[in-house]
């Protein structure tokens, strides 16, 4: 019941706040001018048929209709009666919105009004019903002496006073128990002392209990006594055993030693060395053999290759000599691979002079045909147009005639869209029936009424709603009833759930705090703290993007794995899957060479062979990397080789003298 007067109270308190409102929103739209509302103007039409009953007993000759003075005082406040009720439809039907929202909220706050009444009504009736159960209650804890409080606080000190009558039945238990004690320490006296004196202690006169600790830290000190000495009884003889076997260990391996110096001595001189060589010496000695003719065997195949090689570039260079004299006499002076290389530039641009006027060829001859086409056409148009010109009345401008008829095609397209549409919202009705319905349709009258079935339709979902909340409560009521449970456990149950959830609460907020904190934490440290090889990598980033990202960064997922993502130069951070194609590319390249880079410096430069590495990337891109390449070049060589003939020229105009491009 204490419940349902919260409850009560609080849509008191809803309903006179909505109340309020709906009297603040009228005050509101009266700020205008007073409303015309539908009473006024009934009002000020009945005094207009009054007034105009007088007159027409007096037009038509009535008995007892006015006359003189009176007659004209009577047609002066018809006259009034009229403007004032004219002026107040007007009104109306101008202001139909306004009017409208006066309506519906004066309706609302009379409907507000009646739900404060009955709301008040149902509270008074609870507080007389909480007053008469609170009496009843305190009359059933006077019998017991007890000024009772709320039931829920009651049920606690019952579960209290419960606990208390355990403890004491304990308690009383437990002094039987510890009485049983000092009745068996008392019997065990004698023995005690018995013991103590057969274990060496001098008599005391003490309780049992502190007797019964002597005996027992006498016992164990003799227990460790003994322990340890059988450990040193063993200890004695496992010595004894270990030297006698040492002894014999040292006989048999002088033995063996005596054995090893006489093969030593005769084995040593075979490879070369005196018998006070050490085994060191005789080690490198036999890796030297061991390695002897191998190298022999590499001396004599790198000779081989050397022969071949000078054997393979004098024929070389004489043929080279030979087809610079045959083809280009003018680079005999060169050296032959200059010569050839200069005569291999000079093909290329022969070839690619000869594509270029073979493509020209052939654009040529296909504008050719074009322009016949296009002449042709055009021929066929203008004797068209000729022939439609002629059908025109005389004086008339063609090209006038021509937007005019496209504009009546545009505005004959449109009105066949709108007539499409209007059959569709329509339901299917034709236009003469809507042209017949809208003749007697008032704009201004279906305005007021959309706002008035607009406002029953929100009062109506508000009342649902209301309803819906009371039915659902009343269920819950039901349910709590039908499960057996008093108002004062559920209300002790409520307490107990609400203690609980601010604790979880605070929990979660003290957990939810220190995860921020930690996350912040670990977020400056990675910052800080970064990878010399991640670093190395996003600067190279950089670089290869020309500072379109200004490097990489290193984020974690939901799984706290380390992701790569790629740093723009505003800030923000892009995923690997948001990369274009060649940006991966960029970032694959910038990882590599800092790795490469890192090795090299901890170690014996390695060679970085790239295999066209720029398929992926634009002209501006692939310049990007070139310079990287070369900046890398300073600590490893770096040797590209690639398909394309652009990607040779643009490093070659880039880097000039700095890179030295071999065609295969």
């Amino acid at each position: 019941m204490a419940v349902e007067a919260r409850d009560t109270a609080i849509r008191l308190d809803g309903a006179e706040q909505d109340l309020q409102a709906a009297r603040l929103q009228l005050e509101t739209l009266s700020e205008g001018g007073e409303v015309p509302t539908r009473e006024r103007i009934a009002a000020a039409r009945s005094v207009r048929d009054l007034e105009w009953e007088f007159l027409r007993g007096a037009l038509f000759g009535a008995s007892g209709a006015l006359t003189g003075a009176t007659l004209s005082a009577s047609v002066a406040r018809f006259e009034i009666a009229v403007t004032q009720a004219d002026t107040l439809a007007d009104a109306a039907a101008r202001d139909a919105s306004r009017v409208a929202d006066y309506a519906a909220q004066a309706m609302a706050r009379d409907r507000q009004a009646a739900r404060a009444e009955a709301a008040r009504a149902k509270r008074a009736d609870l507080c007389d019903a909480c007053a008469k159960l609170e009496r009843e209650w305190t009359a059933l804890w006077a019998q017991v002496g007890v000024r009772p409080l709320a039931p829920a606080d009651m049920q606690a000190w019952r579960t209290a006073v419960r606990v208390l009558l355990d403890r004491r039945t304990r308690l009383d238990g437990l002094q039987l128990d510890l009485a049983q004690a000092d009745a068996d320490l008392a019997r065990l006296a004698g023995p005690l002392a018995i013991l103590a004196a057969e274990a060496g202690l001098p008599a005391m006169e003490i309780d049992a209990a502190r007797q019964a600790a002597r005996i027992a830290m006498r016992l164990r000190e003799m227990s460790v006594a003994w322990d340890d000495a059988r450990g040193t009884a063993r200890r004695r003889e496992d010595i004894e055993a270990r030297i006698a076997k040492l002894t014999r260990d040292l006989a048999t391996h002088m033995g063996a030693l005596k054995d090893w110096e006489q093969r030593w001595c005769a084995a040593v001189p075979a490879i070369g060395l005196s018998v006070d060589a050490g085994c060191v010496e005789a080690l490198a000695a036999i890796d030297a053999w061991k390695l002897a003719p191998q190298l022999i065997e590499k001396r004599d195949d790198l000779a081989r290759r050397v022969a071949g090689m000078r054997r393979d570039i004098a024929g070389f260079e004489s043929d080279a000599r030979d087809l610079v004299a045959a083809v280009a006499p003018e680079l005999l002076s060169l050296p032959p691979a200059t010569g050839v290389s200069q005569m291999r530039e000079r093909l290329d641009k022969a070839r690619g002079a000869c594509a270029r006027h073979d493509e020209v060829a052939k654009r040529k001859a296909a504008c050719a045909e074009a322009l016949r086409l296009g002449l042709r056409d055009a021929e066929a148009a203008r004797r068209t147009l000729d022939r439609l010109a002629g059908q025109l009345p005389a004086g008339a401008d063609s090209a006038e005639v021509l937007q005019r008829l496209k504009r009546r095609a545009q505005n004959l397209a449109a009105l066949e869209d709108l007539r499409h549409q209007l059959s569709e919202q329509s339901g299917g009705a034709t236009e003469d029936t809507i042209r017949a319905e809208l003749a007697d349709f008032d704009p201004d009258q279906a305005q007021a009424d959309h706002l008035a079935l607009s406002k029953d339709e929100e009062r109506l979902t508000q009342e649902a709603q209301e309803a819906y909340s009371e039915l659902k409560r009343a269920e819950q009521q039901v349910s709590e009833q039908q499960s057996g449970f008093g108002s004062e456990i559920a209300w002790q149950q409520r307490m107990n759930a609400e203690a609980e959830l601010q604790e979880a609460a605070r929990d979660w907020l003290v957990l939810r705090l220190a995860s921020n904190m930690l996350g912040d934490a670990l977020d400056r440290h990675r910052a800080t703290r970064q990878d010399p090889l991640m670093q190395r990598a996003s600067d190279l980033f950089a670089d290869l993007t020309g500072g379109a990202y200004s490097g990489i960064a290193q984020t974690f997922d939901a799984s706290d794995t380390a992701v790569l993502q790629g740093r723009r130069a505003g800030g923000e951070c892009v995923a690997m899957e948001g990369l274009s194609e060649g940006t991966r590319d960029q970032l694959y390249l910038a990882l590599r060479l800092a790795y490469v880079e890192d090795f090299a410096a901890r170690a014996e430069p390695a060679p970085f062979i790239g295999d066209d590495l720029f398929t992926s990337f634009d002209d501006e891109r692939t310049l990007n990397g070139l310079r990287v390449l070369a900046a890398t070049g300073a600590h490893l060589q770096c040797i590209l080789f690639t398909h394309h003939r652009h990607v040779a020229d643009l490093a070659r105009a880039e880097l000039g003298t700095d890179v030295d491009i071999i065609v295969l």
